[in-house]
């Protein structure tokens, strides 16, 4: 039983049943998404465990090679929203009320 599964340890263990199931039941080679986040901690830790239980998740990153692409993509950079200027108001619909006089 993991206490905490919020941390490295925890992702290790569970990277390590994730790849003996998974080659218990025959998958060797799987594709590993990120989805954007950096490869590193818990995501690191799952990936590495899983590496070395038998799963193959293609070569291991370069570090400079993922800096490089993050850099390219922009990725890193905190995301806005746009937002009206100030004393600008934003235009809400209402759909179908009447207004009262």
């Amino acid at each position: 039983m993991i206490a905490n599964g919020g941390n490295c340890d925890a992702a290790a263990k569970i990277g390590e049943v994730l790849a003996k199931k998974a080659v218990e039941a025959g998958v060797l080679q799987v594709a590993f998404d990120r989805n954007g986040f950096k490869y590193h901690g818990r995501l690191k830790s799952l990936a590495d465990s899983a590496r070395q239980n038998g799963l193959d998740i293609g070569p291991m990153p370069d570090a400079a090679e993922l800096e490089a692409k993050a850099a390219k993509k922009g990725t890193g950079s905190k995301k806005t929203s746009a937002k009206p200027a100030t004393g600008e108001k934003k235009k809400a619909s209402q759909g179908g009320g009447s207004k009262k006089k």
